[in-house]
């Protein structure tokens, strides 16, 4: 089962960039550089270089709770959807 929101973009390893299913219902993102920046502050910073199926629930969860404590509840909303976005489309692709 793959939903459908998932597959708005896949990636081309002969070009080496994603590339939009012309066919996709969902908007592409506005600023997928700001999301990369999000993530990489954010979650690449403090998670290093565990892998994806190694992260815990703790571990998400002390990330998410460190970013509000700076005060940047905002800032954790959106750290927290992108995570999920990655998430949600690595577990439907296996």
């Amino acid at each position: 089962f793959v939903h459908r929101k998932l597959r708005a973009q896949r990636w081309d390893a002969s070009t080496a960039t994603w590339v939009r299913d012309p066919k996709a219902k969902t908007k592409a993102r506005k600023r997928p550089d700001e999301a990369e920046r999000l993530l990489t502050a954010n979650v690449v910073s403090v998670l290093g270089k565990t892998k994806a199926k190694d992260v815990t629930r703790r571990q998400v969860v002390e990330l998410l709770d460190d970013i509000v404590d700076r005060p940047a509840p905002v800032l954790a909303n959106r750290v927290y959807a992108l995570m999920k976005q990655c998430f949600d489309w690595a577990a439907a692709k296996d």
